[in-house]
This record gives structure tokens, C-alpha cells and sequence, in this order.
């Protein structure tokens, strides 16, 4: 769980579910629709399948069918002080953003252009260049097409007043003034384990976090795991995830050396301190996150109602991933995890189905020995007990 900043706003649901992992697909689905009083439509929309090719063949070009990938909730996130249910898709899809709005729209939405900067270069391998930017407020939008559309629109008038040629028109993925913030603070005890001390696991994970600081080796897969936690609810949400990794990594070699985007400390009082700053271009309309059911069913689940509360919520999965991956780096190592959780996948590829997935992958992790030959081994044994 992570908890930042506590707003004392009264949570608008319980987001703590026992033995959430120990249900079936069917019964997460309705717990979870349950505590997030969803329709029908959207319960059906989040157990997948309805996405009509024809709507798939607008969204996108070249279309030949749809794939679909699994959508899991993450339980027990409160974050600003309310509870969230956070859904995460955890494959790569095919997902564009398209918002197809007007100046016009967002003008009157209370958006628009507020500022320009100019930047030159007087040496590059072509010559001098002048890069100008436009500052535009996109509302909720991701703002792509909306930015890229006022590009090409006052290209003609720059090349008026430069004397010059314009050569892109396009926006830029690095968006520092969209950055989105999380902050945790843990004691050692809320950390403690059976097997090590809370100051101890409190340490290791400072080291961990200092080393990914100087290191740009370390930082790379530092930040992938932060990654790991933000791509999921980005894709879920029918957001552009590669606009997202694009901008934080662009983000984290800002300072002209690659560092890791998280900072973990120690306070005064000895707690563990946790911060995330990170550009977080996300929208909740055009694109996937209006014409793709389960994207618009995944942001009702969540509940959030702007696209900033939604950045909010998804740079604290970022950092309570980070968090976690680190944990298990200052403990038992991550292999440790990793291959317990890879366990079933190798059960399934051995040939295992039903209960025996279980009982393979079981097996499997208790013997530190995730192999498919070997779980071939156990899936024939436990066919001669069955027998």
C-alpha cells in the first residue's frame, strides 16, 4: 500500500479486499464491481471481448482482427487520502491516441495556447536552428493532435516573421510542465519482516536508490521497475504509454546524465522517505479513453474525474512498484519473487491445466528450480497419483 499526502478526504470506497488474489476471475470481477457499484455494461466491458472490429478499424489503420490482453485491479492503494481501485493491463496493445478537438473546443473548455518560448542553436550538423515552442493548456486531453494541429496552423506565420523555412511541427514528449508528484513516508517497523529488521530493510533500500543516482547502468532498470508500476494504468486507461516512457525517460537525463526519477531517504526521525517527480502527460478524453469500452469502463473504475488526479494516481503506482522491487533487492534478492510468479507460466507451458497449475508452479518455487522439464517431471507424477 502507499499513502501520500493525506487530504482528509473521506475515501469513497474500501480499498481493501481480503484474499482479493485467492478469488476466481469471475468473483474479482464482481467484488470489485460490487465496491465500485459499476453497471453491468461495464463489468462486461472489463471482462473483455467487446471491442467490434469495425470500431477497432476506426481507431486505428491497417486493421485485421483485435487483441486483447489481461486487466488486473490492484487492491489497497489509498492515495491523497481516498481509496482507489487501480486497474492495470499488463501486455503491450495497440493503442493511439486521437483526440480530434478544436481550438475552439478547448478554448471553451478554459484551455488553449499561454505562452511561447524560443530557443537557438546557433551549431548543428545542418547549421543554426531556431526552436520555438507553443505552451498550451489541453484541458483533460493528452493534447497530441490538439498541439500539433497549432503547430502547422502558425507555421506560415513564423516563416513570415523568421525570414526562414519550417521544418517539424510536432509536439514534444518531454512535458515538464506537466509533472506529477507522489510522496510516502513508511517507519521501520511498517517494514519490519521476519527475516530482517525495519532499519535494515529501511537502509537497504536508500543504498539501492543512492546507487541508481550515480550509476546510469543501475538507473535504467531502477526505472524500468518504476515503469513497471505506470505503463499497466496507462495502458488500461487507453493512454498513449509510449509518450509517457518517452517523457520520463527524456526526464530522468534532464541534468545531462542519466539518474534514477525516485528519491528514497531517511528523515530525522529515522522514517523511510519516498518522492517521485516525473512528467505525466495523461487525458480522459479523445483517443482510446473515449472510443475503447474497456478503457472508458477502467476510468470509471478508478473513479478519477480529472487528468490530473489521474497523473496523481498513477505516478504513486510508480513509486509503490518502485518501492517494492527495491524492497525485495534489499532482502532476498528479486529472483527470489520473479521466478515464484514465473512458476505458473512454466506449469502451463509444461502442459498443466486446472488445479495442477497450482500445484506445479507450488512445487516449482519451493524447489528454487523453475525449469519447463522439470515441471513436465512433477505434471507426470501427480498424472500416476491422480491414476
Amino acid at each position: 500500500m502507499v499513502a501520500v499526502q493525506d487530504s482528509g478526504v473521506e475515501p469513497r470506497l474500501n480499498s481493501r479486499i481480503e484474499k482479493f488474489r485467492d478469488l476466481s476471475p469471475a468473483d474479482r470481477l464482481a467484488t470489485v464491481g460490487d465496491a465500485a457499484r459499476l453497471g453491468q455494461a461495464d463489468r462486461d466491458a472489463l471482462r473483455g471481448g467487446v471491442l467490434p472490429l469495425d470500431l477497432a478499424n476506426g481507431m486505428i489503420e491497417n486493421v485485421v482482427g483485435t487483441f486483447e490482453i489481461p486487466l488486473g485491479v490492484a487492491t489497497n492503494f489509498t492515495i491523497n487520502g481516498r481509496d482507489y481501485l487501480i486497474p492495470m493491463a499488463v501486455e503491450e496493445p495497440s493503442v493511439v491516441a486521437a483526440a480530434n478537438e478544436k481550438d475552439r473546443v478547448l478554448i471553451g473548455l478554459g484551455g488553449g495556447c499561454r505562452e511561447i518560448e524560443v530557443q537557438v542553436f546557433e551549431e548543428t550538423q545542418v547549421g543554426p536552428m531556431v526552436v520555438l515552442h507553443l505552451l498550451v493548456d489541453v484541458r483533460d486531453a493528452m493534447g497530441a493532435n490538439t498541439v500539433n494541429t497549432m503547430a502547422e496552423a502558425v507555421a506560415p506565420m513564423i516563416e513570415r516573421i523568421s525570414g526562414g523555412t519550417v521544418r517539424l511541427r510536432i509536439l514534444s514528449n518531454l512535458a515538464d510542465l506537466r509533472l506529477a508528484r507522489a510522496r510516502v513516508r513508511l517507519t521501520p517497523k511498517a517494514l519490519a519482516t521476519k527475516e530482517f529488521t525495519g532499519e535494515r530493510i529501511v537502509a537497504g533500500i536508500v543504498e539501492a536508490c543512492s546507487l541508481a543516482i550515480v550509476d546510469p547502468y543501475r538507473a535504467a532498470t531502477h526505472n524500468k521497475g518504476i515503469m513497471n508500476g505506470i505503463d499497466p494504468v496507462v495502458v488500461a486507461t487507453g493512454n498513449d504509454w509510449r509518450a509517457i516512457e518517452a517523457g520520463a525517460h527524456a526526464w530522468a537525463a534532464r541534468g545531462g546524465r542519466y539518474t534514477s526519477l525516485s528519491r528514497w531517504e531517511i528523515d530525522a526521525a529515522g522514517n523511510l522517505v519516498g518522492t517521485l517527480e516525473m512528467p505525466m502527460a495523461l487525458g480522459m478524453v479523445g483517443g482510446a479513453t473515449k472510443t475503447h469500452p474497456a478503457a472508458r469502463a477502467a476510468l470509471k473504475l478508478l473513479g478519477v474525474t480529472t487528468a490530473q488526479e489521474l497523473a496523481e494516481v498513477t505516478v504513486a503506482v510508480g513509486l509503490a512498484q518502485n518501492m517494492a522491487a527495491l524492497r525485495a533487492l534489499a532482502t532476498e534478492g528479486i529472483q527470489r519473487g520473479h521466478m515464484a510468479l514465473h512458476a505458473r507460466n512454466i506449469a502451463i507451458v509444461a502442459g498443466a491445466s486446472g488445479a495442477n497449475i497450482d500445484a506445479v508452479a507450488k512445487e516449482l518455487a519451493a524447489d528454487h528450480d523453475v525449469r519447463v522439464d522439470r515441471a513436465r517431471e512433477i505434471l507426470l507424477r501427480l498424472g500416476k497419483e491422480e491414476a
